[in-house]
């Protein structure tokens, strides 16, 4: 679906919208390297361990997820 602007529609802005997506892959694949080559020094190292940096992501996770919902909506009545 594509969504309707008020200026002129050119051939070039899909261009442009897929090289700053092709920009944004190759951001994303260079910090999951770089984490993850942080997560394997810090177990090779005796640091951290696999279970802790697995349990950190779960409590991490379900963090962020109970931040997208207000709390307000949790006592509205979905019935």
């Amino acid at each position: 679906m594509r969504l309707v602007t008020l200026r002129n529609y050119h051939p070039f802005d899909d261009i442009d919208i897929i090289a700053i997506i092709s920009d944004l892959k190759e951001v994303d694949y260079k910090n999951t390297l770089l984490i993850s080559a942080l997560v394997e020094l810090l177990m090779e190292k005796g640091i951290l361990t696999r279970e802790e940096i697995m349990q950190k992501a779960n409590q991490l996770e379900m963090d962020i997820s109970t931040d997208i919902i207000p709390e307000s909506a949790s006592s509205v009545d979905l019935n």
